[in-house]
């Protein structure tokens, strides 16, 4: 049974909303489909749906949800006379990565024995999730709402942040940092606490309601062969006052589902699928650490960017705001940017699902070639039972040229400035540069010439700047030798070499060279191989 049009409404902060009871999400397949044909959500790459308060079972899911906790955090193992546990929160600790302001990289640490013990007691006591406490979050978004509240946390991370210098020279300081714990002295700033994926166990899933359980949704995933954790798997967060999830898509570019269980709220902001190329394309161009700041996939499986999204709505790219709250569950869309807060403690349950117009999507979706340990999807069996007729272009890896209108693909947004006469072009172009206006607004300049565009090598995403096509090509040969055939292909069709409008023939009276264009394409010939000599016209043929 699916959901009628009177269910769609909004919430306290008119924020679109859907109402759905616990029979609507036992085909949830069905369901997805149906807010997908009903346009709910997908312009804005965010949607709220919020369970019925009738079919909440608040008590006995937070009763599951305690017991595993206690089952994962109670299990260790000795080595070497010392107790490692199976399962450490993560510290947050922030850089500044900019000289502009609330742009941060986070950095994960390592978690003190005593702050461990801490995290524990508090998040396996009831008493912590109860949510009537007061805090200062809580009083904000209640007195001067969703703005409100975004600025306080964004003066919060300023606070908590003393790392003020560039990232890209303290590489050194970095590694140190992830390797100590906060018993350190050395420590500097004040880290935060966040109990991020801890699995849910396949056996023993978290009943939400009426026998729906986000182990089993059923779609598209399911059908991988390799089970991922987070993805197959729900995973638990257990969340606390001014902890973040960095701006991220999803692995593959998939959908995801959080239900927040009990606590405190959450505070969501996301992009639209059609601007990550665009956002993804400025970000790069933040000082974060430099092997971050390379990879293709800096928005996807790095996870370490924290920004006020007013840095890029002052570029023209709009964003939403919304606030979760216990019973609500939000959905992200394909290749939608999504980051947010948690505003106190709470505890929630996420995972990834896809449906097949997914698959199209994950071909082109950015992979992270940094690191072993990110996660690598191999769609070839889905390709094969769903999209059959893309199996070739998978397979042979010419799925790194995304097609028009994917989301990978940067979509210029054009708007004028404070300034009379002068348009500023926003396209994102990584080799553009992000310079604030007299009143302080971040906007982008760039040249619309062929030659001052940047090419970037399709194996490995390295830039090169002032349209270099030889020094790619070379690159190409030197770097990628077993693939440079197909990649050269790639280049020559993702970068067409530019076709002159005109059929004039002139020939050369020096070299007797014949070329095509206008009287300029000669002056240049004969100036860049016959500059010593004067220029005496040419002839035309």
């Amino acid at each position: 049974m699916l959901p009628d049009d009177t269910c769609f409404t909004k919430d306290e902060y008119g924020f679109p909303t859907v109402i759905v009871r616990a029979e609507n999400l036992k085909d949830f397949p069905q369901l997805v489909t149906f807010i997908n044909e009903k346009g709910y959500g997908r312009p804005s790459g965010l949607l709220k749906l919020r369970l019925h308060p009738d079919d909440r079972r608040d008590e006995k899911v937070i009763e599951e949800a305690m017991t595993l906790l206690k089952e994962r955090f109670s299990h260790q193992v000795s080595k070497s006379r010392t107790k490692r546990f199976t399962y450490n929160p993560d510290g947050q600790l922030f850089m500044k990565a900019s000289v502009e302001d609330h742009i941060y990289q986070y950095v994960k640490c390592r978690c003190s024995a005593s702050e461990r013990s801490k995290f524990i007691k508090e998040a396996t006591e009831l008493s912590s999730y109860s949510g009537k406490v007061p805090n200062c979050c809580t009083e904000i978004l209640e007195s001067e709402g969703l703005n409100g509240l975004r600025q306080h946390l964004f003066s919060e991370l300023d606070r908590l942040s003393t790392y003020t210098d560039s990232v890209n020279q303290n590489i050194k300081k970095l590694e140190q940092i992830r390797r100590m714990t906060y018993a350190e002295p050395k420590m500097q700033g004040q880290p935060l606490i966040y109990g991020a994926g801890i699995q849910v166990d396949p056996d023993s899933p978290i009943e939400i309601c009426g026998g729906f359980s986000l182990s089993t949704l059923n779609t598209v995933l399911d059908t991988l062969d390799e089970k991922y954790d987070g993805i197959a798997y729900p995973y638990l967060y257990v969340g606390s006052k001014h902890t973040v999830f960095p701006w991220h898509i999803e692995d593959g570019g998939a959908y995801s589902i959080n239900y927040l269980v009990c606590g405190c709220p959450k505070s969501w902001y996301a992009f639209a699928p059609e601007h990550y190329g665009l956002v993804d394309a400025i970000s790069s161009r933040f000082r974060l650490q430099l092997g971050h700041s390379s990879c293709r996939a800096l928005l996807g499986d790095h996870k370490v960017l924290v920004a006020d999204p007013e840095v890029y709505s002052a570029l023209g790219i709009p964003y939403v705001m919304a606030i979760q709250q216990p019973g609500d569950f939000m959905i992200t869309f394909p290749f939608s940017l999504h980051s947010g807060a948690n505003l106190g403690h709470n505890l929630a349950i996420a995972v990834n699902f896809a449906d097949m117009e997914w698959i199209e999507l994950a071909m082109y979706a950015p992979t992270c070639e940094c690191s072993r340990v990110q996660i690598h999807m191999d769609l070839t069996k889905l390709i094969q039972m769903y999209k059959p007729d893309l199996l070739n272009t998978y397979l042979e890896d010419s799925a790194l040229v995304p097609p028009p209108g994917h989301p990978c693909n940067v979509t210029p947004l054009v708007k004028s400035s404070s300034h009379d006469g002068v348009n500023i072009a926003l396209c994102g172009s990584r080799s553009n540069r992000i310079i604030p206006n007299k009143e302080n607004q971040s906007i982008v300049r760039t040249t619309s010439s062929k030659r001052g565009r940047t090419l970037y090598c399709p194996g490995c995403s390295q830039s090169f700047v002032d349209n270099r096509m030889q020094r790619l090509k070379n690159h190409i040969q030197m770097k990628h030798q077993e693939t440079a055939e197909s990649l050269l292909s790639i280049v020559d069709s993702k970068y067409p070499t530019k076709t002159l409008k005109t059929d004039l023939m002139f020939q050369c009276k020096v070299c007797d060279k014949v070329l095509r264009g206008s009287s300029t394409h000669i002056r240049s010939h004969h100036t860049k191989e016959h500059g010593k000599l004067p220029f005496t016209g040419a002839v035309k043929v």
